[in-house]
C-alpha cells in the first residue's frame, strides 16, 4: 500500500485460503515490497473493526481470493455481516443457474482452493 501512496490503509493477515500447509509458492522480491510494522495479525479482527464502524448497509466486499476468512466472518460475526455488507462480489464462477435455486460454485481456482467455503449455505 505504500508504493501505491496509501500507506495510510490497514493491512491485515488472512488464512492460507484452504491452501495446504506443504503447499510451496514461487516468490520473488520485489523493490516496491517493503516491511511494515503496522500489519494487523487477524485480518479477521481487522474486517470486524471496520465493519463496526460503517453505517449499516453500506458495504460492497469484494472477494479476489479463496472464500475461506469470508465464511469465517460470516459464521463466527453473522449478525455484525448481515447488517453492514450491502452486497458481495465474487471473482470465481458458479454453476449455471436454474430458477429459484442458490448459487453452485463451479471449480475455479479461488472456490478449489476451500470448497466447503465457498459451498456454505448464508
Amino acid at each position: 500500500m505504500d508504493a501505491l501512496g496509501m500507506a495510510d490503509v490497514p493491512v491485515g493477515i488472512g488464512s492460507a485460503g484452504g491452501v495446504s500447509d506443504d503447499t510451496t509458492f514461487e516468490c520473488y522480491d520485489a523493490g516496491y515490497s517493503v516491511p511494515r510494522q503496522d500489519i494487523y495479525q487477524s485480518g479477521l479482527d481487522l474486517v470486524c473493526r471496520g465493519l463496526e464502524s460503517v453505517p449499516d448497509k453500506s458495504v460492497q466486499l469484494l472477494c479476489l481470493a479463496s472464500l475461506t476468512d469470508v465464511a469465517v466472518l460470516i459464521k463466527e460475526h453473522h449478525d455484525l455481516f448481515s447488517s453492514k455488507v450491502q452486497e458481495v462480489v465474487l471473482m470465481g464462477g458458479v454453476m449455471p443457474l436454474q430458477e429459484n435455486e442458490m448459487l453452485i460454485p463451479d471449480t475455479a481456482y479461488n472456490n478449489n482452493c476451500d470448497m466447503a467455503s465457498a459451498r456454505a449455505k448464508i
